[in-house]
């Protein structure tokens, strides 16, 4: 009787142990899987706790994709003088093709009707018109270029201002849709801007 009292006094104090440290009392392989589970509670704390530089790699790829467009504005305001000057010897009637203001030397530069970014002829829907019976010339577009990783296009409007136009258009014809949208003209005109859109 006297010994069994001693087997559970010991058995006891085994239970009350804080945790398993020793083959005695659970044998090494229970230890080492709790060891493995501490460490991986470790891991995945700091895997939560790390920067996550993804999100920044992203706006810094987009940003850069970005252009500046000071030079086409500095261009188009330039340009304005000599489209004028065209409508004034030619009976008030627009070019047919901007390339017409630079070739029969309406600006000193013949660059002056290019994109500073692509190169290429600034886009022109303008043909066919005649410059004073333009309705609400701050609306009318005579020349543009599309940034659509900017998110605008600057124009060139009737009355020389030049100015950024919000919209995300890659092509003439989205223009001419765009700007219909925000400034809605009449039957007539839209069907004239959306055919010299179209044109080559």
């Amino acid at each position: 009787m006297k010994h069994f009292t001693i087997c559970a006094v010991l058995l006891a104090a085994v239970l009350l142990l804080p945790g398993c440290c020793c083959k005695r009392c659970c044998g090494k392989k229970s230890c080492d899987k709790s060891a493995e589970s501490t460490a991986k509670q470790e891991s995945v704390a700091k895997q939560e706790s790390a920067p996550k530089k993804a999100a920044v790699a992203i706006v810094v790829t987009k940003d850069a994709a970005k252009v500046d467009t000071k030079a086409t504005v500095e261009r188009m305001e330039k340009l304005a003088q000599g489209i004028i000057m065209y409508t004034i010897d030619h009976d008030d009637n627009m070019p047919e093709k901007l390339a017409d203001v630079a070739t029969e030397g309406y600006v000193d530069d013949a660059v002056l009707v290019k994109d500073p970014v692509t190169g290429r002829d600034f886009g022109f829907v303008a043909r066919t018109f005649q410059h004073t019976p333009i309705e609400k010339p701050a609306e009318f577009p005579m020349a543009f270029a599309l940034y659509p990783q900017n998110g605008v296009a600057v124009v060139l409007y009737a009355d020389k201002h030049v100015a950024e136009f919000r919209t995300s258009a890659r092509t003439p014809a989205e223009f001419v849709e765009a700007m219909n949208a925000a400034h809605p003209y009449d039957a007539d005109t839209i069907r004239v801007l959306r055919i010299n859109a179209r044109a080559k």
